[in-house]
């Protein structure tokens, strides 16, 4: 199933002096030779998306990506950091990756993607998977010094990870709180197959 509409991916990065620094800074966490995917703009004023998708990283079987461009903007909700968003997961499908620059591209400007919020986002990510929702947290998987990125410019960047979840899931999860949702036996941060929270 292709939900989005992206350009062929690439290896060569933009040329842009703040996506280089924050470029160098993810690979010295997440290594090196990632794909760069570009989600084709409906208008050619839309301002840059990139998401950065590492395959096989953090370990075999997973994928990882990482948007730029969300930090361009600028919101009410983020008096000093920016953020860019991130999802680790146990698949080798590239949407879970596509999905966040997805919602860069739709929800930019109007969603601040502060921790603690809730995403629907309408549809399955994927067709192996039921989860159509995203929980927004601080990355369980980083150390702190690793989430937040200088890049040289008058703010940080602050990567905040996406959680896939279900729907079903959100008002259970606007019950208990968001750090004992996440703290839930059968929540599991990587694994997008694992049971439902009732």
């Amino acid at each position: 199933m292709n939900l989005f509409r992206f350009l062929n991916p690439i290896v060569k990065p933009p040329k842009d002096v703040f996506f280089e620094r924050f470029l160098e800074q993810l690979t010295s966490v997440f290594g090196e030779n990632p794909e760069f995917w570009y989600p084709k703009k409906e208008h050619k004023e839309d301002p840059l998306v990139v998401v950065i998708t590492y395959r096989e990283v953090p370990a075999a079987g997973f994928i990882t990506g990482v948007t730029y461009g969300l930090s361009l903007d600028k919101h009410k909700d983020w008096p000093q950091d920016r953020p860019e968003l991130c999802v680790v997961v146990k698949s080798s499908n590239e949407n879970w990756a596509k999905a966040l620059g997805h919602l860069v591209s739709r929800l930019r400007g109007a969603c601040p993607f502060v921790t603690g919020q809730l995403i629907r986002f309408g549809t399955p990510v994927v067709e192996e998977a039921t989860m159509d929702a995203f929980l927004v947290g601080t990355p369980l998987y980083l150390e702190a010094e690793e989430s937040r990125l200088d890049i040289g410019a008058d703010y940080h960047i602050r990567l905040q990870a996406l959680y896939p979840m279900r729907e079903s899931e959100i008002k259970i999860c606007e019950e208990m709180g968001f750090t004992a949702f996440l703290k839930h036996p059968h929540f599991d941060a990587f694994d997008v197959l694992r049971p439902t929270i009732k």
